[in-house]
């Protein structure tokens, strides 16, 4: 058992000591104070001397005291700075003796090994979050990219359908130009054959007409040529009166040449009234003909316009689509800009991330730890 329990603090320690040796420096000066006192003959003096010598010795016992107190403390002290001073974990702590110091020794030891611990897992920890960081940055780089090529293909695309919708607005024009155009067509072509069917009823007028007069032209050529028998007759009668008929007799020849001038008058105008009939036979014809070509152009025009305008209806689907498509890839443009500036801040951030782990893992391998 020592006379000092190694456990009382330092301080305490060193007190109790003082006292001690105070003590013990007591009883010797008691002990040798009369053996002194006879020998030097003055006791002022001897007591001098034993408090001088005591205080000596006092003095040099307390100073190897401290110094093997002191020393393992400095070397403690030293070991501690190293590591300070050259952020080596990995420098051993000098032994000490029991009592306080070793247990402060043993404490800052523990600490130590704890610290090593700690950075050693804030290394593999800042190592996988450095991974982490460059490959969310890896990957934020590459969304970046595919953004801005994916804006750039969403503006050509823009561009393309506008110029479609562009063209079908202007095929949607020209269809309902066309349309229109058909249509007034189709109304000229419906009065052209009405045209053409009145004029084959005019046509059908004048053949009966012509008809007609025909038969009225036969009524003529006989009633000539009654009056040419009566004529002739009328000239033999008077060729049997003799002298006294030959007044009538000239009479009767020039009814007999007006009739056949009449009846050779008729035939010229019967037969140039069948040349007119047979040309409006042939008028009639054509002109049935023409009508139901009429009627077919007509058809089919009305036929064009149907087609022309269900183009023009599918003209003006597809521009409303075409419209639609457009406010669809504003809306794509629009959603592909912000995802390109996320992507920008994202690779901001992974960026200020991985020089945050870097710098962090520079510091951690700046500390030694074996």
């Amino acid at each position: 058992m020592t006379l000092i329990p190694p456990k009382w603090p330092l301080m305490i320690r060193t007190a109790v000591f003082s006292i001690i040796l105070n003590i013990v420096f007591g009883s010797i000066v008691g002990f040798t104070y009369p053996y002194w006192s006879d020998t030097l003959g003055n006791p002022a003096i001897a007591i001098s001397l034993i408090w001088i010598g005591g205080s000596i010795l006092t003095a040099y016992i307390l100073l190897r005291w401290s110094r093997s107190s002191i020393r393992p403390l400095a070397k403690l002290y030293r070991a501690v700075r190293k590591m300070a001073d050259e952020k080596d974990l990995s420098v051993q702590l000098p032994e000490a003796p029991t009592g306080d110091l070793s247990r402060t020794t043993i404490a800052i030891t523990d600490l130590i090994n704890l610290i090593r611990g700690v950075i050693t897992e804030v290394t593999k920890e800042i190592d996988v979050a450095d991974n982490a960081a460059e490959t969310i940055y890896n990957s934020t780089h590459n969304l970046h990219q595919n953004a801005e090529r994916q804006s750039s293909t969403v503006e050509q695309l823009s561009s393309s359908i506008e110029e479609t919708a562009s063209m079908v607005r202007s095929n949607a024009k020209s269809a309902s130009t066309a349309n229109d155009l058909a249509r007034r067509t189709a109304t000229i072509a419906n009065d052209g054959q009405s045209q053409v069917e009145n004029m084959v009823i005019a046509m059908d007028e004048i053949d009966k007409s012509s008809r007609a007069i025909i038969q009225i032209i036969k009524v003529i050529d006989e009633i000539a040529f009654q009056t040419n028998l009566l004529a002739l007759n009328a000239a033999v009668e008077a060729a049997r009166a003799g002298q006294h008929g030959r007044g009538f007799a000239v009479v009767a020849q020039e009814v007999r040449n007006l009739a056949a001038r009449s009846s050779k008058a008729a035939g010229e105008t019967s037969r140039l009234i069948e040349t007119s009939r047979k040309q409006v036979e042939i008028g009639v014809t054509t002109s049935a003909t023409t009508r139901e070509t009429f009627e077919k152009i007509a058809g089919e025009i009305i036929t064009v316009a149907d087609r022309i305008e269900e183009i023009t209806l599918a003209s003006s689907e597809q521009t409303r689509a075409v419209d639609q498509i457009n406010l669809a890839m504003s809306e794509i443009q629009k959603l592909t800009l912000e995802n390109q500036q996320q992507a920008e801040t994202l690779a901001s951030g992974a960026t200020r991330m991985r020089s945050g782990t870097q710098r962090i893992r520079g510091s951690a391998r700046s500390l030694k730890t074996a």
